[in-house]
């Protein structure tokens, strides 16, 4: 799979009007991730999945990494990269200081309460955030993640869609 996506990888890079991209769930790996990563940082993407790539946490440092520097990006895709809580750190204050990112899909990433507290304090500390879409279905939420939560929806006003359910 890797060798599809080096091959895709040029291609990519070289279409100027290309702004969505999904490479999730083709067990590309995380080289084949980060290459895309770097990649999207030179096209204006709009939308980018990138499920079940095997990111963890460093990975999560190169996608918070792009998320500081993208100024088009409104939709993004990590469900099941494991990235756990040092990534969920990694990603929360570049979550939160978009101006363009409206949703953020981070389900199955072994994220605990640190980290999913981590993502809502800082989206909380910053209500100027754009999301506006959450989904923690079956993210084992739990009382202290939802006092967390319960800040952030105070505050927010582009929150528009909260998914709780099976917590």
């Amino acid at each position: 799979r890797d060798e599809g996506a080096q091959a895709l990888a040029p291609a990519i890079a070289a279409n100027s009007t290309l702004i969505s991209v999904d490479v999730g769930f083709n067990s590309i790996g995380k080289a084949a991730a980060l290459e895309f990563i770097r990649i999207f940082k030179q096209n204006q993407m709009v939308s980018v999945g990138l499920a079940r790539c095997d990111l963890g946490p460093d990975g999560a440092d190169a996608v918070a990494d792009y998320i500081r520097g993208s100024s088009t990006l409104t939709t993004l895709n990590l469900r099941r990269n494991y990235i756990g809580d040092n990534g969920a750190k990694a990603l929360a204050p570049a979550i939160a200081g978009s101006s363009t990112l409206t949703e953020v899909d981070l389900r199955d990433n072994k994220l605990r309460k640190k980290g999913w507290c981590a993502i809502f304090d800082a989206l909380r500390d910053n209500p100027q955030n754009k999301i506006a879409k959450w989904d923690l279905f079956r993210e084992s939420a739990g009382p202290i993640v939802a006092k967390s939560l319960a800040g952030y929806v105070t505050v927010s006003s582009a929150l528009t869609s909260l998914n709780l359910d099976r917590n």
